[in-house]
C-alpha cells in the first residue's frame, strides 16, 4: 500500500466515525495482527474511562 492509499484509508475510517485510539489500534492490528489491537464492534467497545 502506498502512502496516498494509507492517506485515503485512514480519512475513510476517519469518516466512519473511528476516533484517533481506535483508528490507531486498527492500522496496528492490520500491521501485526496482534490480538490486543483486533478491532471489535463499534456497539461492543469498551470507552476509556
Amino acid at each position: 500500500m502506498n502512502m496516498q492509499e494509507m492517506s485515503r484509508l485512514i480519512q475513510g475510517l476517519r469518516k466512519l466515525g473511528l476516533e484517533d485510539r481506535q483508528l490507531a489500534d486498527f492500522l496496528l492490528w492490520v500491521e501485526s495482527g496482534a490480538v490486543e489491537y483486533e478491532p471489535q464492534p463499534l456497539n461492543e467497545q469498551k470507552r476509556d474511562s
